[in-house]
């Protein structure tokens, strides 16, 4: 009877090993579901997995102390902080991605787009300026040029027509700002979701993909401006598949490429609308 009254459980360890398990079960159903991409850049999930692994070996360490009370009692609240957000998590399902839900400018596709082309620059290019080198480039027969000629980046048109695909949608934006004249005239083909904004013309609108460096904080949607005669009558987040011509164009200053498009039609929305 002795040792049954003296019989007592450590609160705060047995919060302590909920709290990571249940970190550790967040982490297992966000990867096992498919929703880690809502969240993270997938070079980040087998940090997660490892994360996994440490939360349960600390859990396991933390075990031994479930049956030794400490003589003082600390303050419990403190891990409030830690559970709150993981209710939270388990309570409210992944939502659809939705450019409302991120605050931009109307010209930040465009600025977006462009910080690519320039990333890709600063690593690939010999940093001479496309608008510096339009007109030599220009005297050139690019017609001579056959459409299955790769580009320093391994991208091939199909039919003389640019397919932007979601494995290939970044590496064809820096292609397209960092050679330009190399595609003017030449055909596209892009899926993508309607973006419109205040500071667009009328006529104009972005069929654009989510890009994701890192995390969720730093998802913004990046695309290529379209002019469009039917822009007014499409529905804003909605997927179409735009064919049309690469065009040049300027804005602020900067040599910029734009879709004169021919034709938008209903598209289906990608199994995973992020691009990398």
């Amino acid at each position: 009877m002795k040792n049954i009254k003296n019989f007592s459980i450590n609160i705060e360890a047995v919060i302590k090993i909920a709290t990571l398990l249940g970190y550790a079960l967040l982490f297992y159903m966000v990867i096992i579901s498919g929703n880690a991409k809502y969240y993270v850049h997938p070079r980040i999930v087998p940090y997660m997995v490892f994360g996994i692994l440490v939360f349960i070996l600390i859990s396991y360490f933390i075990s031994d102390e479930l049956l030794r009370p400490k003589r003082q009692r600390n303050a419990i609240w403190r891990y409030v902080f830690f559970i709150i957000p993981l209710i939270l998590a388990f309570s409210i399902p992944p939502k659809n991605l939705e450019v409302d839900s991120i605050s931009l400018s109307g010209n930040y596709i465009r600025d977006n787009s462009h910080k690519e082309a320039e990333h890709y620059s600063s690593q690939g290019s010999n940093g001479t300026n496309e608008s510096e080198n339009y007109n030599d480039y220009d005297d050139k027969n690019d017609d001579n040029v056959p459409s299955e000629t790769p580009s320093p980046n391994g991208l091939v048109m199909n039919n003389n027509t640019v397919i932007m695909k979601s494995e290939n949608f970044i590496p064809w934006i820096e292609e397209l700002y960092n050679n330009l004249v190399r595609y003017e005239g030449k055909n596209i083909e892009v899926v993508g979701f309607v973006f419109r904004d205040k500071e667009f013309n009328p006529s104009e609108f972005v069929p654009a993909r989510f890009t994701m460096s890192c995390c969720a904080a730093d998802m913004q949607p990046v695309g290529i401006l379209c002019n469009y005669e039917g822009t007014v009558n499409l529905k804003k987040d909605s997927w179409v598949k735009v064919t049309g011509k690469i065009l040049r164009g300027e804005y602020k200053g900067q040599i910029m490429p734009y879709i004169d498009a021919e034709t938008v039609e209903p598209a289906q929305k990608p199994e995973n609308e992020i691009v990398y």
